[in-house]
C-alpha cells in the first residue's frame, strides 16, 4: 500500500474511533505495527493526531468564544500588527474595501490613517475604524448593517437591511474571524457571520486575516468555507496554512 494512501486511512480510522491502538490500525490495515507506529510518529509531527501510549487519538478543536474589543486589543498584538502591515502592501489607489470589525483590521485602518494619502472608498461596520477614518479627507467612508454590538463595536445587518449590498461589488474585504480550520473560518455570532459572508460574496478579492493562534480551532458559527477566500495573510505558516497553500489559497506572511 502506497504510504500516502495508509496514512489517509489511518487518519479515517482515528476520526472514526476517537482512539485506537497501534495494533488495531496495523490489523485492519494489514501492515507491520512498526511502520504503523512509524506513520503515527509522521502524522502527529504534522498535528493532525496526537499520539498516546499504544496507539493515537483524535486532536479535539477548542472552541472559542467571544471577546470584547477591549479583550482583543492587547490579545497577541505584535502579530496583528504584521499581519496589518501586509494587509496595507494590498491597498491600492481608487480601492472600494470592506474593514470587518476587529483588532486585526483597527490596526490595518491605524496604518491607512498614518500612510495612505491616495483617494479611495472604506465600508466598515466597526464604530472605532469608522471614527478613526472620519479624520481622513481622502477616504470616503460608509458604514455597513444598522444595529450596534455593544460588546464588540460591531454593526450589523436588521432582518430588514441586509439588501442594501445587493449592487454592490468591492474591490477587496478583510475579514477577521475568531476561528479557522481546514473547511471554514468561525466567529462566536451569527449576526456578525452574516455580515462577513456577505461581504465575501460582494468583493473580488475576499481576505481572511487572522494570526496563527486562531488555527485549527472553532467557533458556534460558520463564516464561509475557506477556499471562498482567494488569500490569508497571516503570521506563521502553521501545518494547517502549509495544507491551504497546497490546495492553491494564496498565502502571505
Amino acid at each position: 500500500m502506497l504510504k500516502e494512501i495508509r496514512h489517509s486511512k489511518i487518519l479515517q480510522l482515528i476520526k472514526d474511533n476517537k482512539t485506537i491502538s497501534t495494533k488495531k490500525i496495523a490489523k485492519e490495515l494489514k501492515s507491520p505495527e512498526v511502520t504503523i507506529r512509524k506513520d503515527l510518529a509522521y502524522l502527529e509531527k504534522l498535528g493532525k493526531i496526537n499520539r498516546i501510549h499504544g496507539g493515537a487519538s483524535i486532536i479535539e478543536k477548542s472552541m472559542i468564544s467571544e471577546l470584547t474589543m477591549q479583550e482583543k486589543k492587547v490579545k497577541n498584538i505584535e502579530l496583528k500588527k504584521k499581519i496589518a502591515k501586509n494587509a496595507l502592501s494590498l491597498i491600492k489607489k481608487n480601492d472600494y474595501i470592506f474593514l470587518d470589525s476587529g483588532s486585526t483590521t483597527l490596526e490595518i485602518s491605524e496604518l491607512i490613517l498614518k500612510h495612505i494619502d491616495f483617494q479611495m472608498t472604506v465600508f466598515t461596520n466597526s464604530i472605532e475604524i469608522l471614527s478613526k477614518l472620519s479624520l481622513k479627507n481622502n477616504i470616503d467612508l460608509y458604514v455597513i448593517g444598522n444595529h450596534l454590538r455593544k460588546k464588540t463595536g460591531a454593526f450589523v445587518f436588521s432582518d430588514y437591511d441586509d439588501d442594501i449590498t445587493e449592487k454592490m461589488i468591492l474591490s477587496k474585504s478583510f475579514i477577521g474571524a475568531n476561528a479557522f480550520d481546514s473547511n471554514f473560518a468561525y466567529t462566536p455570532t451569527s449576526e456578525e457571520a452574516k455580515i462577513k459572508n456577505k461581504m465575501i460574496e460582494i468583493s473580488q478579492t475576499p481576505i481572511l486575516i487572522a494570526d496563527s493562534t486562531k488555527t485549527n480551532t472553532i467557533s458556534l458559527w460558520k463564516i464561509s468555507e475557506i477556499q471562498k477566500f482567494k488569500m490569508i495573510i497571516t503570521d506563521e505558516k502553521t501545518e494547517l496554512i502549509k495544507e491551504l497553500e497546497e490546495d492553491g489559497l494564496k498565502i502571505i506572511i
